[in-house]
């Protein structure tokens, strides 16, 4: 069974990404991703495209940004160095600082632009110009799939309707509701940079860039996604899809070529300053559906035409892959002990894979009792097997033995880091993935038992 990666990824790299979108975690995802997360196709999902300005909700106007005059034309050779000057009467156009010479940006803007226009996808997080629900969708969208993060997006939406809401929870109500996304990092952050929000910014979000990135979890490429789609701010984002269409659309060659400053220019001199959130999206959006990883569809992309791996047959060899370290892996044993009265035991900061979440023990030894506290392990002759899963946390590759117990009678108090629940008390704490895998071995171990196997 192929292990299935915490968090719902197959791999925005985004990864997750404290910000999934560091220009580092995007070159990354930009040579492995597989389909579905931010930094990978499928995912990225771009929040709320609309076409002009988008309507601002009262209270939430942001202070004038100041004039920012477009950079004079000038000839720019493939690798950022000044190039001789056309030749007198030449009518070779010119292409803005970072782009090659003769480049067809106006082309290039406006095929992109028309292509998202047909073929966007009807997202949540683009039927609405709100500050916190754009936010929230570009934090979930960090290494997750799109159909991950939908149903969890809209529920965390009605729960916490805006900044206050998730600044004055419980952290223990915010993992249950992040329940499933993985990278749990991301939603302790988030809650964290709703209070911020609350305290210094009139609960808006601060329409300073600077101001912005140092939000905890957002950091710079978060910032200009928001930014650029929310108040209109000409800021290019940079994550793992725009870092893959970068790569091809000008063949670029590590390491200067793929560098964070080289990406972040180029992107920077595509962008349409007049659309900068629909651009942003549309650069993402094609990184998500056209240009993957593996077979990118260059029969169907919108610009074609200008890309330079295209045009050599070598599309599918950009981004060069850089060598990805071998994942480690292990068979830990997992115990699902129950009282008599079938309340399950869990424990939390005991496993330093995930050690904000509640699971049933997880023990990497062969002694699957060991670390128990003695009045805590299962009565003598009642542990047994139970089945297996895979399942996979970043680079850890693992291959559960899921073991089922009785506790002794009458246990009392239990010590700091565990806690008793039945099966409906479950959905809500912060748990893992891998609890819900744990209990369908369980179930499916019952029905065969039942069954005479």
């Amino acid at each position: 069974m192929a292990p299935a990666a915490e968090g719902g990824t197959s791999g925005k790299a985004r990864a997750g990404r404290g910000d999934h979108s560091s220009p580092k975690t995007a070159r990354a995802a930009a040579g492995r991703s597989g389909p579905g997360s931010r930094s990978e196709p499928g995912s990225r999902s771009e929040p709320g495209s609309r076409s002009g300005p988008p309507p601002r909700r009262p209270g939430c106007e942001p202070a004038a940004a100041p004039h920012r005059p477009k950079p004079v034309a000038r000839p720019v050779s493939t690798d950022d160095r000044p190039g001789p000057p056309a030749p007198s009467g030449s009518q070779e156009p010119l292409a803005p600082p970072g782009l090659p010479r003769a480049f067809d940006l106006a082309g290039l803007r406006r095929s992109l632009s028309g292509w998202y226009a047909r073929a966007r996808r009807d997202l949540p997080w683009r039927r609405t110009s709100d500050p916190w629900a754009i936010w929230v969708s570009e934090i979930m969208l960090q290494q997750t799939r799109v159909e991950a993060v939908l149903p969890r997006y809209e529920a965390f939406l009605r729960a916490f309707p805006d900044p206050a809401a998730l600044a004055r929870a419980p952290e223990e109500t915010a993992l249950a509701l992040w329940s499933g996304l993985g990278y749990y990092s991301r939603a302790r952050n988030l809650r964290r940079g709703a209070g911020i929000v609350g305290e210094r910014y009139g609960g808006r979000f601060p329409a300073d860039p600077v101001e912005a990135a140092r939000l905890p979890g957002v950091g710079p490429y978060t910032a200009a996604a928001v930014l650029s789609i929310v108040y209109g701010q000409p800021l290019a984002v940079v994550d793992g899809n725009v870092a893959r269409v970068l790569s091809r659309l000008f063949r670029l060659e590590p390491p200067h070529g793929t560098s964070p400053a080289r990406l972040r220019a180029l992107a920077q001199a595509l962008l349409d300053p007049d659309r900068p959130g629909d651009h942003n999206q549309a650069m993402m959006e094609l990184g998500a559906l056209v240009c993957v990883p593996r077979t990118p569809r260059c029969g169907d992309c919108p610009v074609a035409e200008s890309c330079l791996a295209r045009r050599s047959g070598e599309a599918a060899e950009y981004p060069r892959r850089r060598p990805v370290p071998a994942p480690e892996e292990s068979e830990p044993s997992l115990l699902l002990l129950r009282d008599d009265r079938g309340r399950l035991l869990l424990e939390r900061g005991r496993w330093p894979l995930l050690p904000h979440l509640w699971l049933p023990p997880v023990r990497e030894t062969a002694a699957a009792e060991t670390g128990l506290p003695p009045r805590l392990r299962p009565v003598p002759g009642s542990l047994a097997e139970l089945g297996g899963f895979s399942h996979a946390i970043t680079r850890h590759r693992l291959r559960f033995r899921v073991h089922g117990g009785l506790l002794r009678p009458g246990p009392g108090s239990l010590p700091a880091g565990f806690l008793l629940l039945g099966v409906d008390a479950l959905e809500g704490i912060g748990r893992s993935s891998i609890l819900d895998k744990a209990l369908r071995v369980e179930r499916e171990a019952g029905r065969k038992r039942r069954a005479g196997f």
